[in-house]
């Protein structure tokens, strides 16, 4: 008799067990560390984001929507600190902010003149450019040096290679 109580109360255990936590939600014990790692990594980024928003005073955002002189100066110093946050944020944010910088219909002006430059050149861009040798320049401490020359030089050569047309052959591309 007590090893059927026993034996009905460890089902009982499982059945309340299971349906607290049913099978395969929770992560099996040998992923416990990995697991625990890769939502470090995770915070540690989110706070890095957060901490870039408080950084450019984008927390909190209270968007002006007055049609004076002064909210609008008010929204572009905004939409600059957005597109500097954005920047800093990394690649995919910076996609993320030429994406917006075609919805007229989300954003004022101000926001999209100053996310539009997203679309220009961008600081990585260019010292891939220095790495790869295509562009002139000198690495001093942490930051690559050019002059306006050079870069001059760099892109009449990508207007040269356009205009050479399709069936000129160049083994590098013509586009950045």
């Amino acid at each position: 008799m007590q090893l059927g109580i026993i034996l009905l109360g460890a089902v009982g255990f499982l059945v309340v067990a299971e349906l607290a936590v049913p099978q395969g939600s929770m992560p099996r014990p040998d992923q416990w560390i990995p697991g625990i790692r890769r939502s470090a990594g995770r915070a540690r980024r989110y706070s890095q984001l957060v901490g870039i928003a408080f950084r450019h005073r984008l927390v909190p955002f209270k968007p002006n929507t007055d049609h004076t002189s002064a909210a609008s100066a008010e929204r572009a110093l905004a939409a600059r600190a957005l597109k500097a946050a954005l920047e800093e944020a990394g690649g995919a944010f910076v996609k993320l902010g030429q994406v917006l910088s075609t919805r007229e219909d989300i954003l004022p002006t101000e926001f999209i003149e100053e996310l539009a430059k997203l679309f220009d050149v961008q600081e990585n861009t260019v010292r891939n450019l220095f790495k790869a040798g295509k562009l002139q320049g000198r690495k001093l401490a942490r930051r690559w040096y050019t002059t306006e020359e050079h870069l001059r030089a760099y892109f009449d050569q990508q207007e040269t290679d356009l205009e050479d047309g399709p069936d000129h052959d160049h083994t590098e591309p013509a586009c950045l």
